[in-house]
C-alpha cells in the first residue's frame, strides 16, 4: 500500500504532470460599437478587435482582424480600406461620400451607423509609467502594465503600444488608471500574432483608439520599467 502511495506521489510531482497543459480559449473578432447606430466621424469607421473567446479559433499566425466583410452603402457592397493598428486591432475605414453604412459578414449585419461631423482624435495618453514583470513558477508568465496619471477619455477602447518608429506591439482595453497591454496567462491564454511584450528598458510611445476608429497623437518615449 505505501508502495502505491509513493509511486502514486511521485507521478504527481513529475514534470510533465506539474507543467500539465491548460485549456486555452481560442480568438475571435468582434465589432466594438456602443450603440446603433452608431454616429461615425468622418474619416473613421468601424474598429475590429481580437479577443479571447472560448467559441473562437484557436492561435492563429494570420491577422485575424483582417475578415472578408463588407460594407454596404446606398450604392451597394463596398470593399472596405482595413487599417491595421496594431496586432489584433483594425479599423474598417468608411468611403468618403457615405451618409450611412453598414458592416455585412455576407449573413449578417454586423453594425450600422450613420456618418457624423468631424470630430477631433482623443488627446495623447498621459503616461507615469510602464511595466513588466516576469513570473517563473509552474506555469512561467509575463505582463506589461501601463499606469496612467488619469482615466481613459471617453470613447477610448484601446491604448496601443508601439516602438520608437510607430511599429505596434500590443495594446489593451482601458479600465481605470491601470491598463494591462499584454498578459501571457501562463500561457494559458491566445495572443493575436505578432503581439510583443516590451522588454525591462525598451523605449516605446503610446496612444489611444477610440470608438469611431480616430488615433490619438503618440506619447514621448516612455521607457518600460520593473515593478
Amino acid at each position: 500500500m505505501l508502495r502505491r502511495l509513493t509511486a502514486a506521489l511521485l507521478f504527481a510531482l513529475a514534470p510533465s504532470a506539474l507543467a500539465a497543459p491548460c485549456a486555452i480559449p481560442g480568438l475571435r473578432a468582434k465589432v466594438v460599437h456602443r450603440s446603433s447606430p452608431a454616429a461615425i466621424s468622418a474619416g473613421g469607421g468601424f474598429v475590429v478587435m481580437v479577443e479571447s473567446s472560448r467559441d473562437g479559433t484557436g492561435p492563429s499566425p494570420t491577422e485575424l482582424a483582417i475578415q472578408p466583410w463588407w460594407l454596404r452603402t446606398s450604392t451597394g457592397l463596398v470593399k472596405p480600406v482595413i487599417d491595421v493598428i496594431a496586432p489584433g486591432l483594425a479599423v474598417y475605414r468608411i468611403p468618403d461620400g457615405a451618409r450611412s453604412v453598414a458592416l455585412e459578414n455576407g449573413k449578417t449585419q454586423l453594425a450600422f451607423g450613420l456618418i457624423a461631423d468631424k470630430r477631433l482624435p482623443p488627446a495623447a495618453p498621459k503616461v507615469t509609467a510602464i511595466k513588466r514583470q516576469d513570473s517563473h513558477g509552474r506555469h512561467p508568465s509575463t505582463s506589461v502594465v501601463v499606469e496612467l496619471a488619469e482615466a481613459a477619455p471617453a470613447g477610448a477602447v484601446a491604448l496601443v503600444v508601439a516602438d520608437p518608429k510607430g511599429k505596434a506591439l500590443a495594446w489593451g482595453r482601458p479600465i481605470g488608471k491601470s491598463v494591462w497591454v499584454y498578459n501571457s496567462g501562463g500561457g494559458c491564454v491566445s495572443l493575436p500574432a505578432g503581439t510583443v511584450a516590451s522588454s525591462v528598458g525598451d523605449q516605446v510611445t503610446l496612444f489611444w483608439l477610440d470608438e469611431v476608429g480616430l488615433v490619438s497623437p503618440a506619447t514621448m518615449p516612455v521607457v518600460v520599467e520593473t515593478p
